[in-house]
This record gives structure tokens, C-alpha cells and sequence, in this order.
């Protein structure tokens, strides 16, 4: 275990100094990681989750370390930083690199020896809040995205009923990555959702990866009543930014037409199978197939401030699949020695050329589950040339 002592750029006292220790092994956002393969992107989320309550870091992407050993003696020197020059000039701090690994940086001798220095600086880049702003600010029904993407999943992937909604799991760092872009946090993002007994686990998920959630007993009323006054909280108190709701039908119309004559950019999430909102009008063509193609309604057509995005094209990179799965019309892939790999090696693999990560692991071996032949073969020469020691052989029913 090793100890780090912290200090937020712009403080200048040991007194404000925060002790940081780190354990052979750590949480991630539910993964742990042994320390001699912790990097320093991880140490930057573990930080981010021990301060950010105090100070408001919205996201730990927003956060830059900087290691340092500043000696009781020299505390002096902490006066009048506050700049990355600054750290780089008066305290010859080196800033750190996210792909780097923690133990190549901080030798535990160093700790043994200096263990009262001051070993990082955080600087905590707060943007800037005059005006018109790009923050984000997320705000996600999770009732909605959760039912319906359980059923647009499985309509796209050809399951049939044995593919349960509980089977899907979904990485809601990777959903809100998607959702946030390349832009900084306004605020926190906020999931809210009803919680039946057999969502205990999704909840306990959601809280581990660190995310504000506010989870109700009752279905819908309570969960749309607090995202809109989440939601007019943030229209009325902060500059006009950017809005990013992840909902299904119009119990958010109002809000919506509110932020929107209020000068923020409104960006509206759902999945295909979920379009029900006045916003957006519906052709003939619509009302005579179960899952349409929006189109904005003519109030929103010239404004560049609504956008419309649905996840269909986008949920194999935050969501996959898993159980045992047989039937005449799915093919299987087996990967023998499946110990040899980890889930997200794959997953990886499979986002990254589009393709929905469906397994099952029984023993040593993982079974890969596809709705069509193509799949299977495109996703057995990936696994041969990205991993050549995978032992992988087809299975027919």
C-alpha cells in the first residue's frame, strides 16, 4: 500500500493538504485494479471520487496531476501558485500522463523516505461560467432507457424472448462518455429511475461508478416530476448551456420548451422504439410501422439549438449481453481457453467494429453468441488475428 499526500492547485498550507492512500488493489468503477497495473488515469478517477463532493469537480477528465515533493520547510513556495507555469517554474512539478502506470512513478522507497512531502498537486480546471457556455449537463430517465433498450437490443440483435431485459447490462461511464463528447460537465450527471426488487444490483452498479442517482419505489410519476425540477433548477440558475436528456416520450415537453426559449442547445436522447413526443411529427408512413424515423417538428426545423440522436446506432460501445443463449437461429462461437483473456479485451474488440457482445462463460471457456453467419465469421479472423493464442472452434446445433 503506498500513501500520497495531495494538494489542490491554488491552496497554499499543508494545513489543506488531503492524504490519498492506495491499496493493493482499487475500485474502479467496480473493476478492481492491483496497484502494479494501476495507471495514473485510474488515480486520477479515485481522486476525483474522494474530492469531488467538496469541491464540484463535475468529471475527473476536467482534472490534471502533477507530481511534486514539497518539504514542510518549503511550504513558502506554495504561495502565488496557481498556473500550470507556475507548478512547472516554482515547484519543478512534471505533469503525468494517463497511460502511465502508477509504480513506475512513485517508488515505494520515496513514500518511505518523504511520506509528510507533498507528492501531487490536482488542478481541478473549473471552465469558465459568463455568458452562453458548451457545459453539459445530463440529465438520463433511466426507467425508459432501461425497458425500451432491452427491447430495441434484442430487435436488433434477432433474440427472441429467452434474451431477458436483465440479461443487458450497461456501462454507464461508457453511455455517459458518449453522452458528454469532448466538453466539460456543468453539473453532475443525474440518473433517476423506480427501483422493482430485481434492480437492486443495476442501482448498486450505477452508485459504484460514482454518478448521482436518485432512485424512487413507484414507476414514472415520481422519476419525471424530479428529472424536470433537476432540470429547471438548471435552466434558471446557470448560463444557458447545454442540455442533454436521455427520455422516451412528452412528459418532458414542457421543460424542453422552457430551456429551449431560454438559449440552451437541447440535445434529446431515446431509442427508436420509444418515440411518442409532440415534439417531433409523424408521417402516414409512421403510423402504419412500430419503429418510425423521427422528424423534428416544423417549430424546430430552422434552430440549430435542438438535436435529435437516438442509441440504435450507437449501444454496441456502452451495452452488452449475457447468458446462456441456444436456438436453431443463433451461432456460437467457444473460445476454450477463455481464462487466458478478460471481458473487455473482447468487448473492446467488438465495439470497435461494431459488433454486439453477446457471451457466456461456463468454466475456461466463453461462449460467443451471433444472429447471423457473417457475424460469426467476420468476428472469428478479428479474434485469430488480434489474439493468436485464443483456442476458438464453431459450435453447431
Amino acid at each position: 500500500m503506498a500513501s500520497i499526500n495531495c494538494l489542490l492547485l491554488g491552496k497554499t498550507s499543508f494545513g489543506d493538504a488531503f492524504p490519498f492512500n492506495i491499496g493493493k488493489i482499487n475500485y474502479v468503477r467496480n473493476t478492481g485494479i492491483v496497484i502494479s497495473k494501476l495507471k495514473i488515469e485510474d488515480l486520477k478517477f479515485l481522486i476525483w471520487d474522494h474530492i469531488r463532493k467538496e469541491v464540484k469537480v463535475y468529471s475527473y477528465y476536467s482534472m490534471n496531476l502533477w507530481k511534486v515533493d514539497i518539504k514542510k520547510e518549503d511550504e513558502n513556495k506554495l504561495k502565488d501558485v496557481f498556473t500550470e507555469d507556475d507548478i512547472k517554474l516554482k515547484l519543478e512539478g512534471n505533469k503525468l500522463i494517463p497511460a502511465d502506470l502508477f509504480i513506475n512513478l512513485f517508488k515505494q522507497d520515496e513514500f518511505d523516505i518523504n511520506i509528510e512531502n507533498i507528492h501531487i498537486i490536482v488542478d481541478v480546471q473549473q471552465p469558465s461560467t459568463t455568458g452562453q457556455t458548451d457545459l453539459v449537463h445530463i440529465f438520463i430517465d433511466n426507467s425508459k432507457f432501461f425497458n425500451q433498450g432491452g427491447a430495441a437490443i434484442r430487435r436488433h440483435e434477432g433474440m427472441n424472448y429467452k434474451c431477458e431485459y436483465n440479461h443487458i447490462t450497461y456501462d454507464y461511464g461508457l453511455l455517459i462518455k458518449k453522452l458528454r463528447g469532448d466538453r466539460e460537465f456543468g453539473c453532475e450527471p443525474l440518473i433517476v429511475g423506480y427501483n422493482p426488487s430485481s434492480a437492486d444490483s443495476i442501482w448498486d452498479k450505477i452508485k459504484n461508478e460514482g454518478y448521482d442517482i436518485k432512485v424512487f419505489n413507484k414507476k414514472n410519476i415520481k422519476v419525471d416530476n424530479y428529472l424536470t425540477l433537476k432540470m429547471c433548477k438548471a435552466i434558471y440558475q446557470t448560463n444557458p448551456g447545454i442540455l442533454v436528456l436521455v427520455a422516451s416520450d412528452g412528459d418532458y415537453n414542457d421543460v424542453i420548451l422552457e430551456a429551449f426559449n431560454y438559449k440552451w442547445k437541447i440535445e434529446i436522447w431515446c431509442w427508436n422504439l420509444g418515440i411518442k413526443s409532440c415534439l417531433f411529427e409523424c408521417s402516414n408512413f409512421v403510423t402504419q410501422h412500430l419503429h418510425p424515423t423521427p422528424r423534428l417538428h416544423d417549430k424546430f426545423k430552422n434552430s440549430e439549438n435542438i438535436t435529435f440522436i437516438t442509441f440504435d446506432a450507437y449501444y454496441k460501445s456502452f451495452a452488452y449481453g449475457y447468458g446462456a443463449y441456444s436456438t436453431d437461429r443463433i451461432q456460437r462461437l467457444d473460445i476454450n481457453n477463455g481464462n487466458t483473456i478478460r471481458n473487455r479485451e473482447i468487448w473492446k474488440l467488438f465495439a470497435n467494429n461494431n459488433l454486439f457482445f453477446w457471451f457466456y462463460r461456463e468454466d475456461k471457456t466463453i461462449h460467443l453468441y451471433f444472429n447471423t453467419r457473417e457475424k460469426l465469421n467476420r468476428t472469428k479472423n478479428l479474434l485469430e488475428n488480434e489474439f493468436k493464442k485464443l483456442e476458438i472452434r464453431e459450435k453447431n446445433y
